[in-house]
C-alpha cells in the first residue's frame, strides 16, 4: 500500500518537517503545502478538496452590508463636526498669532499692535499707524494669511495693543468664524492675557 508521502518521494519532492509553536512536531509536509496550498488530510493529494474553503458570496455582500451602514451613519456626524473643528484650529492659530505679537513688543521693546485687514492680519510696530511688521509668515505686503482659507478674521471692537512690558494698553477681540459656520473669538485682556472664552 503506497501512502501519499512515499507517492511524493518517488515523485521527487521534499519533505520538510515543520514543528508548530508548542514544540511538539507535527506530520511532514511537502513543499507543496509550505509554498500556500490548503491542508490535506491523510490519504488526499496535493491539488484536491480538502478542508479549504473559501467565502460565500452571501456572507461577503453582508460584510459589505454592515460596512456601508456603519459609514452612512459616520457621515453625518462627520460633516456637523468639522465646522467646529475648523472653527476651534482657527481660533488656536490666532491666539498663537497673538501671543506671538506679545513676543515681539516684548522682544523689541516697542508697542505692537494687531491689525486686521482684508485677507487675514498684520503686526504693526508702534501703533496702529505705525510700520507694519515682516517677518515668517507674513507676505510681502506684511500680512499673515490663515492656513487654510476655510476660516476668516475679523476685529470684535478694538485692535489690541502690546506694550513693551507683555500687557495690552488696548484690550480687543478677534472673531475667528468657519466658512461652514460658527465662530470664535480671541479675546486680549490688559494684562495681556489671550484667551478663547
Amino acid at each position: 500500500m503506497c501512502t501519499v508521502t512515499d507517492a511524493m518521494k518517488s515523485a521527487g519532492a521534499v519533505v520538510i518537517p515543520i514543528s508548530g509553536l508548542s514544540g511538539a512536531a507535527e506530520p511532514a509536509r511537502s513543499t507543496l503545502d509550505v509554498q500556500g496550498q490548503c491542508s490535506h488530510g491523510p490519504g488526499q493529494l496535493a491539488g484536491t478538496h480538502g478542508s479549504c474553503r473559501g467565502y460565500a458570496l452571501s456572507e461577503l455582500v453582508v460584510v459589505v452590508a454592515i460596512i456601508g451602514i456603519m459609514a452612512s451613519a459616520a457621515v453625518p456626524w462627520l460633516l456637523s463636526a468639522l465646522p467646529g473643528a475648523t472653527v476651534t484650529w482657527g481660533a488656536r492659530e490666532i491666539q498663537g498669532s497673538l501671543m506671538r505679537a506679545k513676543m515681539i513688543a516684548m522682544s523689541t521693546r516697542q508697542t505692537m499692535c494687531v491689525k486686521v485687514v482684508s485677507g487675514g492680519y498684520q503686526f504693526v510696530q508702534g501703533g496702529c499707524a505705525g510700520t507694519v511688521w515682516t517677518g515668517p509668515g507674513t507676505d510681502s505686503t506684511g500680512t499673515f494669511r490663515p492656513s487654510p482659507s476655510s476660516f476668516t478674521v475679523t476685529n470684535s471692537g478694538t485692535n489690541p495693543i502690546f506694550t513693551p512690558f507683555g500687557n495690552a494698553s488696548q484690550p480687543g477681540a478677534l472673531t475667528v468664524t468657519a466658512k461652514g459656520g460658527g465662530s470664535r473669538t480671541v479675546s486680549v485682556t490688559a494684562s495681556g492675557r489671550v484667551t478663547i472664552p
